[in-house]
């Protein structure tokens, strides 16, 4: 590559230096790349190698191989230059656009991690000031929210934490909102510097401050705040305010919101009780099922990965567990293991969903750290889920990970009951897995496909669907359940 650009190079020295000008606009990304790798490894001109990368990543036309080459090599340039603060949130942008880079994504959060340790605490606050005002001026579906969310990645949590509470007192409205919601919706694994303020912010005047509050108090599950927010669903002055308050319990939870959220439920406001609705359906979302249940489908799961896994073949668990009131709680397995010699403590790609509303959680039941890049596409599933390991994979750890859909779905009624269909389409060949999970007065009436075996455990009832599915195709089976006896 090195040899290519000298070539390059010396052509161009052939011309005057008007018609080089010229020649540099039209060149391909390709032929750029190579002058800017020339530019920053061999004459080490770090200033005239990121203009290059800039012109390459700025290009929409530009084969996305060579914007992504350009993007973290002008993130990396800037690294050389100490530029931490404009370095964070290119690299930032890098890893999220270009997940499937895996090589380059590695260096970018080694980058990142530089970046944390040398930020000062003027240069920190500077980078927080420009998150806040810019969100302030945005809408939520503005893509420079996303930019300056992920500008704050990589610095100092606690102290990006602290930094965004000095905002709460803001003359401006939307400035105080917009530190708000970056609480809610930025990558913090705790906001615990900032819970006792926002609680406090639940009495402001301001309606939209108030329910902003609840939201971010509700999402990062604060439960010192919970009675707080219980009162406001039911008594706050503000419409808005309370449908706030009704879906920051449903973020929140907490099993105890039940009777609340009942009561929410015929607040004369239509958007409270569509918000408590939700939030009520978030709560049987989040039921959880007996550990012995949840230990039995493990072991049907491993024991096939065990089986599996020396043939480099795939393993691939969904569960669906039916309520008496037919409503679907949807759910699977997913099994990660560290296949390198290196300890991973970076991001995983865990795999690509046609939905990005699920949590994740470890074997313990703990929520884990994960976040959704939108693929913009919708084959093969749009957004691709990243786990950020709770603690250090070791070289051949394996990891078994839980994955539920927040939101439950009513069946449809159909003849003779409610129609269920468990289906999935992998793509490659698959060992694949149904469970089905329901209470003993919910009963199959009629199935497409027999199952392969049935469990009662702890009041449960379930049933197992194991094939191997060839390539390219959709395995499916058909339900309908009833509440009648077997």
């Amino acid at each position: 590559m090195k040899h290519t650009a000298l070539l390059l190079l010396a052509a161009a020295a052939m011309f005057t230096a008007p018609v080089a000008h010229a020649q540099t606009q039209d060149q391909s990304p390709a032929i750029l790349l190579e002058k800017g790798i020339f530019a920053e490894e061999i004459k080490g001109n770090i200033d005239a190698a990121i203009k290059i990368y800039k012109q390459i990543a700025d290009n929409a036309k530009a084969n996305r191989k060579y914007v992504a080459q350009a993007h973290y090599r002008l993130g990396a340039c800037l690294v050389k230059q100490k530029k931490y603060s404009e370095a964070a949130p290119i690299l930032q942008k890098f890893i999220a656009q270009f997940p499937g880079q895996s090589k380059l994504v590695t260096k970018a959060q080694k980058h990142l991690r530089l970046i944390r340790s040398k930020i000062t605490g003027a240069e920190l606050t500077a980078i927080v000031d420009k998150a806040v005002k810019t969100i302030s001026t945005c809408s939520e579906t503005d893509p420079r929210v996303p930019v300056a969310l992920a500008s704050l990645t990589g610095l100092n949590e606690q102290k990006v934490v602290k930094e965004l509470t000095k905002y709460f007192d803001a003359d401006k409205k939307t400035v105080r909102r917009s530190a708000i919601y970056i609480l809610w919706r930025g990558d913090f694994v705790n906001i615990a510097p900032a819970e006792a303020a926002l609680t406090k912010l639940c009495k402001h005047e301001e309606g939209l401050t108030r329910g902003m509050a609840t939201i971010a108090l509700g999402g990062r599950k604060v439960a010192s705040s919970f009675k707080t927010i219980c009162d406001m669903a039911l008594k706050d002055e503000s419409p808005y305010a309370r449908r706030c308050a009704a879906y920051a319990l449903g973020l929140m939870g907490d099993p105890k919101a039940r009777p609340i959220l009942e009561k929410a439920l015929k607040d004369k406001n239509e958007f409270v009780s569509s918000n408590a609705e939700a939030a009520l359906g978030m709560l049987n979302a989040q039921a959880q099922l007996p550990a012995e249940v949840i230990g039995y489908i493990m072991d049907i799961h491993m024991a096939a990965y065990k089986k599996a896994e020396p043939a480099g073949q795939y393993v691939n668990a969904h569960i669906y567990g039916v309520d008496d009131q037919f409503n679907l709680h949807f759910g699977g397995l997913n099994v990660v293991k560290n296949k390198t010699k290196k300890v991973i403590n970076d991001e995983i790609a865990l795999g690509t969903f046609s939905y990005a509303d699920l949590n994740v959680m470890n074997e313990t039941g703990a929520a884990q750290k994960v976040r959704f890049v939108d693929r913009k596409s919708a084959r093969g599933g749009r957004y691709r889920l990243m786990w950020t390991p709770d603690k250090p994979l070791k070289p051949g750890e394996l990891r078994v990970l839980g994955w539920k859909k927040n939101a439950t779905t009513k069946l449809a009624k159909t003849s003779g009951g409610f129609k269920l269909a468990m289906k999935n389409h992998f793509g490659a060949p698959v060992q694949e897995i149904f469970f089905l999970v329901v209470p003993p007065n919910v009963s199959i009436t009629k199935k497409s496909t027999e199952y392969a075996s049935l469990k009662r455990i702890k009041n449960f009832d379930v049933y197992c669907w194991s094939r191997k599915v060839p390539p390219g195709t959709t395995n499916k089976v058909d339900l309908v359940l009833s509440t009648a006896k077997r």
